[in-house]
């Protein structure tokens, strides 16, 4: 369950009135229509408790007898909250190390996805999933190189998903390298040909 307001309806055809009891604290009340229906509305789930809430109900009848009580538990489940942590601009060659951060109000196992775009995040494929650490490792010689990357992490609780997007990087695998203000080489004679006649 992840919105807080829940809407409670039920059927109780001997009940005058219903009991809603929140957590030991907050009580609601609802009188039956003709056909034993009601609905108590304005109930809010809280999040403590790493969101598992208790609502214990129970009902008096026309001579002022009470039911048995019953007891619901319900988790209101939160989404993870995810960033990273790796800067991911500028350039990267051969090895890009990915750090997260991660935190789960519920206090759920996380599983994460990675994926990759290499056309600044029209489109995405896969690159892990069911990762378990807050770290991976990729080997980027097998992209091409490219000025148009984004990374996309996907946190899954289970039940909600949270995601967070890279800026966008650089990959240059075959990066060429120019030496520039070097004084000429004393074997190798750089200067052009002189032709006479």
């Amino acid at each position: 369950l992840i919105s807080p307001e829940v809407v409670v309806r039920g059927n109780a055809p001997l009940a005058q009135k219903v009991f809603l009891k929140l957590n030991g604290l907050s009580e609601f009340t609802a009188i039956p229509n003709g056909n034993g229906d009601f609905v108590i509305d304005g109930v809010v789930l809280g999040t403590l408790n790493n969101g598992n809430n208790t609502l214990n109900f129970y009902s008096i009848d026309k001579d002022a007898l009470q039911s048995d009580e019953r007891i619901v538990k319900v988790k209101l489940n939160s989404a993870p909250d995810i960033s990273f942590l790796s800067e991911l601009s500028g350039i990267f060659s051969r090895q890009l190390k990915v750090d997260w951060f991660s935190n789960d109000a519920n206090n759920d196992k996380l599983l994460y996805s990675l994926f990759y775009s290499s056309d600044g995040g029209k489109n995405w494929d896969y690159l892990a999933s069911e990762i378990f650490d807050q770290s991976y490792n990729i080997d980027t010689s097998g992209f091409f190189d490219g000025d148009n990357y984004r990374l996309k992490l996907v946190a899954d609780d289970g039940t909600a998903k949270k995601e967070v997007i890279s800026d966008q990087f650089s990959i240059k695998n075959n990066l060429s390298f120019v030496v520039s203000n070097a004084p000429q080489n004393n074997i190798y004679n750089t200067t052009l040909p002189l032709f006479e006649g």
